[in-house]
């Protein structure tokens, strides 16, 4: 058995949970210690858990949004 590929299993399956906690810490950060609105904090850690949870890099999308499709 492969252990460090057991390992790297593991934290590519916790990768979504942990960029949610890293998004509430910045959420967190933001409110308390900048003092910015919280509606705009909510919306600056939605998008950096949107980006960083993305399911592929924005220059390997295909440029025609019907191929995609079907």
């Amino acid at each position: 058995m492969n252990v460090d590929g057991e390992n790297m299993n593991f934290i590519i399956e916790a990768l979504p949970i942990i960029w949610v906690a890293l998004g509430v810490v910045l959420l967190l950060i933001l409110n308390m210690k900048f003092k910015i609105n919280g509606m705009l904090a909510l919306l600056l850690a939605a998008m950096f858990v949107g980006v960083c949870e993305a399911p592929f890099p924005l220059e390997t999308q295909q440029s025609d949004p019907l191929a995609r499709v079907g």
